[in-house]
């Protein structure tokens, strides 16, 4: 967390020397990214009495971003994740499971200046352990910040740091623009989603855990 706030401080303090001509996510009136890609070197981690850290095996990333007008975009994410198998020992009880994340985003984003873009949304988080622990969810309203900070004609750093009621996320990263109208984007994310219910009906536990998912996304976007 202290690496990424320096990080972004950095990067805004650098802004006022690096040019501003970077295309990348910037979108026109009535222009449409659509991103794809995966999550690479993921891992979950269950803090609390149902205590988990697993790597990921498979992940899958997805967003559409539509401009509204030249400073207004509206935007949907959507993250599915699942771990590998493991074993957590609650009590006497052992069980052999692994972790599912669905992750939906819709935001809205206004740009504030070339470089800069105010996040606001609402997002809905969907996480459990397999067919052990019954699904919970968080849903909540979240502010951020998209800032990028540009290299060159084709490349730029960019940060996203999002907030709200127990959710948070923090993604840097860099873009790279493939051509005019389409790019490539390699991120490390770092998500927390916390007290959420874990429920397991076979042995009669009720209690609260705070979930945490890191890893490197890549994906690749096109312009409509």
């Amino acid at each position: 967390m202290k690496k990424t706030l320096t990080l972004v401080t950095l990067g805004t303090l650098l802004m006022t020397t690096m040019p501003a001509v970077y295309a990348g996510t910037n979108l026109a009136k009535g222009e449409t990214l659509l991103e794809l890609g995966a999550s690479l070197n993921s891992k979950v981690k269950g803090e609390g009495p149902l205590a988990l850290e697993a790597a990921g095996k498979s992940g899958f990333k997805s967003a559409i971003t539509y401009a509204v007008d030249d400073s207004v975009s509206i935007q949907y994410r959507k993250n599915m994740f699942q771990s590998e198998n493991k074993t957590v020992t609650l009590g006497h009880a052992s069980m052999t499971t692994h972790a599912n994340a669905d992750l939906a985003d819709y935001n809205i984003l206004y740009r504030l200046n070339k470089n800069m873009k105010l996040i606001v949304g609402y997002e809905n988080d969907k996480i459990t352990y397999g067919s052990y622990v019954d699904k919970a969810t968080r849903d909540g309203l979240h502010i951020g910040l998209n800032t990028t900070y540009p290299l060159s004609e084709k490349i730029a750093l960019f940060s996203n740091n999002i907030y709200g009621k127990k959710i948070h996320s923090n993604e840097i990263g860099v873009n790279i623009d493939l051509d005019q109208k389409s790019l490539l984007s390699i991120s490390y994310i770092d998500r927390r989603v916390n007290d959420m219910d874990a429920k397991i009906p076979q042995v009669n536990y009720s209690g609260k855990i705070d979930y945490k998912m890191t890893g490197i996304a890549v994906m690749y976007g096109m312009k409509l």
